[in-house]
This record gives C-alpha cells, structure tokens and sequence, in this order.
C-alpha cells in the first residue's frame, strides 16, 4: 500500500516512508514522463546560473558551471583504503539493446581511471586509461601515467626519471609511427619531427 507523509511542522514529504529524511524523500523508484514523453528535469547549484539539467527536446544531460565556471563531473569510489589498480571512476560507451546481441551489446569503449600506487597523506599517483573493443569487451589500447608519460598498446611504459616517454608496443610484426601531411604533393613535405632543447631544435 502506498505511502505519502506530510509533515508540515518540518516542511517535509515522504513518499513510500513516514520518516523523510530530506525536504523530499522519495522511497521507491522515481519516474518523470513515459517512454517518448518526457519532461525537463533542472537541479540548481549554489552559484549563479548553475545547475544539471535533462533537456528532453534536446535529449541530453547538460551540467552548467556559473560564469567563469566550467560545469564540472565527479566521478568517485567508496573504496577507503585505495591500492595499485583499483579504479576510481570510469565511462562506459555501450551498444546494449543491438538486436546482432553477443559482440554488439558488449561495452565498447571506456575511459577510466586507475590508482598507480597506494594512496596515502602524500600519494594519489593515477593514470588515465582508454579503452576500446574490436569484437569483445572494450581491452585498454593507450595509457597516460602519473607522470605524463604515455603508453600505446602496452600497460608497461618505459621510463627514464626525469624524462617525458612515449611506449608503443605490439604484439604483432612490427610497432609503427606514421607522419603524414594530407595536402603534401612532395615527399619532402610528408612529415616532420623536431627535437627540442631549452633553447633551440636539435
């Protein structure tokens, strides 16, 4: 049997409880329209002009930061005692009802982040990690680490302290990197790569 609770020395509602514990609280799922009839759904912030807002003629989740302010997302972990590898919020980008099924609902890409040590009072070393899928779960293709250092095709990054890096590695014949000017019409003009010291290239 359904509950509403009006408790109007407190300025609260229940819905689904008799002991709301906000302006509003809301026991039990929540639905704003039907499927192809929705409504606009707007969260004001403490600033200015900002808020979250589900734009239903636009179908799209917008999140407004105040002037000179961007919108911000926070993705976060309960976990309490954060080790090498944990993550610590991750995007999914997913195909889920494909009628092909198998393959095609499967997560096809993912951006995350992952812990790159114990964190402590002094640590929160994290690397950035992008993901894609060719005919199976999304498997990590690039990584960026604590550093800035970054890795194509390999998890394992070589390093040299004090030095900026890029890894491409690969399991197949060969790892290769490729320059190309689209409106070149002379091979001299195919690609260039400069090295650089404090004061001029090398």
């Amino acid at each position: 049997e359904g509950t509403i609770y009006v408790n109007t020395s407190a300025d609260t509602v229940g819905i689904g409880t008799t002991t709301p514990g906000s302006k509003l609280d809301v026991q039990g799922t929540m639905q704003v329209g039907v499927n192809d009839t929705g409504h606009d759904v707007k969260f004001f912030g403490a600033t200015a002009g900002a808020y979250l807002e589900w734009d239903e003629s636009a179908d799209e989740l917008e999140l407004r930061g105040g002037a000179a302010t961007p919108g911000k997302l926070l993705l976060s972990t309960a976990e309490t005692t954060v080790v090498d590898g944990n993550k610590l919020g991750q995007i999914d980008f997913q195909a889920p009802l494909d009628s092909a099924g198998t393959d095609a609902i499967l997560v096809g890409a993912s951006i995350y982040a992952e812990a790159d040590a114990t964190f402590s009072s002094s640590v929160n070393a994290t690397e950035l990690v992008f993901a894609t899928g060719a005919s199976e779960t999304a498997t990590e293709r690039m990584r960026i680490d604590s550093d800035g250092n970054v890795g194509i095709g390999t998890s394992s990054l070589i390093t040299t302290a004090g030095r900026a890096s890029l890894t491409i590695s690969t399991a197949a014949e060969k790892a290769e990197l490729h320059l190309q000017n689209r409106t070149a019409t002379t091979s001299s003009e195919a690609g260039i790569l400069t090295f650089y010291n404090a004061s001029d290239r090398i």
